[in-house]
């Protein structure tokens, strides 16, 4: 999908924002005297989404999103209504909320919600590196956070089948293998290749507490104020796996350099401490769980394979991020061997 023109960018914008008095109206705000501030969104959608957040005359702020066209609406529109039945469900929850919506279109995804106050963790982790927070307070309360989420969209314990998931995984190496598809480190790419049908082998038929997925689960998505944890920008209605926003969270907060300094004896690059406190807070241990260390690499390769769309890294960042993604999967060798 081809980047989006600033022009194209800016009319999506514009369209929403005309449809802001209707909106207003609906949902008892006043509908002048009111601000605009476009968020960021992939510029591959910029032409058919956007999210603003609308300041009205009294200070408040919401959030507007609005999805207008595209292949994908069915799927936002479903992922919406299974936001909003998080957050319904979050409202009780101390501590743990997510936006709920204040309007929402009948029939397409086009909604207003709630404005999550406070920093998001990827910031707050900053500030626990100046000394400002504890490091291990902020991982810990991210962590019964997230437990929380996943209790609140539980579904029946389930048993864990890797097959499905591992049919990508080797369509792709076979497509590297064959000359097909140019990856870069092929040769390790090929590794991490066979190390998921090691550990699917590991966590085939085992147990598991299945929950909706958050969808998106990574430190920018995570807002910390001084008593609540929020989650935002939902975007999965369907998939059951906790363990892979588990997996998302931290190969993301790793790979993106979101975590600080990576941790080169610990899992997956993963600063042990972080990873303890976290699993302090979640109530459970993620290091060891076959399931979870299956999607941790799952996460790896699909972060790897990007790099199959996009071509070899030719920034100074994306090749530090290619060194990252080699150096997460020699941490998994290691663990491995060392588990023999």
């Amino acid at each position: 999908m081809k980047d989006r023109s600033d022009t194209e960018i800016a009319a999506a914008a514009a369209r929403a924002m005309a449809m802001w008095p209707q909106i207003a109206h609906d949902a008892g705000l006043p509908p002048e005297g009111v601000s605009f501030q476009t968020l960021p969104v992939l510029r591959s959608f910029a032409d058919q989404r956007s999210v603003q957040v609308v300041t009205v005359e009294d200070g408040r702020k919401f959030v507007l999103r609005a999805e207008f066209s595209g292949d994908n609406q069915k799927k936002v529109l479903a992922d919406l209504v299974q936001q909003d039945i998080v957050a319904k469900a979050l409202s009780d929850v101390p501590g743990v909320s997510a936006p709920q919506f204040l309007w929402r279109d009948p029939d397409r995804p086009i909604v207003l919600m709630e404005f999550a106050q406070g920093e998001v963790a990827f910031r707050e982790l900053r500030h626990a590196d100046l000394g400002l927070v504890r490091r291990d307070e902020v991982w810990q309360r991210i962590g019964m956070a997230v437990a929380k989420l996943h209790e609140v969209s539980h579904v029946k314990p389930k048993q864990f089948w890797p097959k499905p998931l591992l049919a990508r995984v080797s369509d792709r190496a076979e497509a590297v293998r064959s000359g097909a598809l140019d990856m870069p480190r092929s040769n390790r790419f090929l590794g991490l290749c066979s190390y998921l049908h090691r550990a699917g082998r590991r966590a085939k038929g085992l147990p598991f507490e299945g929950a909706v997925e958050h969808g998106d689960l990574h430190l920018h998505n995570i807002i910390l104020s001084e008593d609540t944890v929020c989650f935002i920008d939902f975007s999965n209605h369907r998939n059951l796996y906790p363990q892979r926003d588990l997996a998302n969270l931290w190969v993301t907060a790793v790979a993106n350099e979101q975590q600080g300094q990576p941790e080169a004896g610990g899992f997956g690059l993963i600063r042990p401490g972080d990873m303890a406190a976290f699993e302090r807070g979640y109530g459970a241990q993620l290091i060891g769980d076959p399931i979870y260390e299956f999607f941790h690499a799952l996460r790896l390769f699909n972060v790897w394979r990007s790099f199959g769309k996009i071509g070899r890294p030719n920034s100074e960042k994306g090749r530090r991020k290619l060194d990252l993604i080699v150096g997460i999967l020699d941490s998994l060798i290691a663990a491995e061997r060392a588990s023999e």
